[in-house]
């Protein structure tokens, strides 16, 4: 058990950093964030100045290196996130990564292996797992009322703004695309909701560059086949929908809003034919949705931290997730099912 301190957190990015990272932590009053870290010192400063925090930083070695940070909050391209995650836990400080863990699947195990050897708490922000909606659907399924479930089939598609104003960005370059900004968070939701994958097979479009179109087949271990179509460049797109389908009814999880976080409806339909809509926890309209979403894995990672005990999501999801999205641009380059 810590003592009674604040947890100083220094944040590193300030996109998705300044945006999402800085009010979830204060949310938690057992947390300061102490500095944030920007591509220069400039940058960083004026975020500083504007959000009131007292550090700013134009370099993330200076952030791993000063003993008055507890923690690292990344929001970073997953190329640098490898280097800086892996940096931070050899440090022995704790790291709340973003989705992917890293580029590779031996650079995220070696990210887990450094903080099982430091003793640094990690965790990976897959924050579907605390929406409410999708917490609800995930009891459904373990409570049997759909009976064995046969089939799965999931849908994601939208613009991006970055695809929309067409604009020259990370986001549609080697460390984006919807494999590691869509597909990660769409794979941790298959095996939290149902198991394992044994076997995957998979369609990247276009061919080369970053992947704005995937199609991916799951084989699970233990559990139903899954189909997932996920696009980023498509206006007008229908948005997010996973639809259940069990021996006693299903259930459909749907999204159609502008806030990927707070719009999900839930609906389940018996096998007579009765639907029913789930009632759902009132979403605040007041603030983007990612900020509640976030203050809560935020707040598990805070619990870890006071206990040094597990947490989840951490880093073996994040494992997992990269071993998937590995698998998938293998079985796109070969063609056949790779597991």
């Amino acid at each position: 058990m810590r003592d009674q301190a604040p947890i100083r957190v220094g944040v590193v990015g300030i996109g998705f950093g300044q945006h999402v990272h800085v009010p979830a932590f204060r949310r938690d009053l057992r947390v300061r964030v102490d500095a944030i870290c920007a591509s220069s010192p400039a940058r960083a400063g004026e975020v500083a100045e504007r959000l009131s925090i007292p550090c700013a930083r134009g370099e993330w070695r200076a952030m791993v290196d000063d003993p008055d940070l507890d923690a690292l909050a990344l929001s970073v391209p997953p190329h640098l996130q490898s280097q800086i995650a892996l940096a931070t836990v050899q440090a022995g400080k704790d790291l709340f990564a973003e989705k992917p863990l890293a580029t590779c699947t031996a650079e995220a195990k070696a990210i887990v292996d450094k903080a099982a050897a430091t003793g640094s708490v990690g965790a990976v922000d897959f924050e579907f797992r605390v929406i409410p909606a999708w917490l609800k659907a995930r009891e459904i399924v373990e409570s049997g009322q759909l009976g064995r479930v046969r089939q799965v089939f999931i849908s994601w598609r939208l613009e991006t703004f970055a695809y929309r104003t067409n604009q020259h960005t990370w986001k549609r370059g080697a460390d984006g695309g919807v494999l590691n900004l869509f597909v990660s968070h769409t794979f941790d939701s298959v095996e939290w909701l149902f198991g394992p994958v044994r076997r995957l097979a998979a369609h990247l479009e276009p061919a080369t560059g970053a992947d704005a179109r995937a199609e991916v087949w799951l084989q699970l271990v233990n559990g139903p086949n899954v189909s997932i179509s996920v696009a980023a460049d498509l206006p007008g797109g229908s948005g997010h929908r996973v639809e259940i389908y069990g021996d006693d009814g299903a259930l459909f999880l749907e999204n159609v809003s502008n806030d990927y976080i707070a719009g999900f409806t839930l609906r389940m339909v018996s096998r007579a034919g009765q639907a029913t809509t789930i009632e759902l926890p009132p979403a605040s309209t007041a603030e983007d949705g990612r900020v509640s979403a976030v203050a809560e894995v935020v707040r598990r990672f805070v619990d870890a931290i006071e206990v040094r005990g597990p947490m989840s999501p951490g880093l073996q999801e994040g494992l997992a997730v990269q071993r998937l999205l590995d698998l998938t641009r293998e079985a796109h380059r070969s063609g056949t099912w790779s597991s």
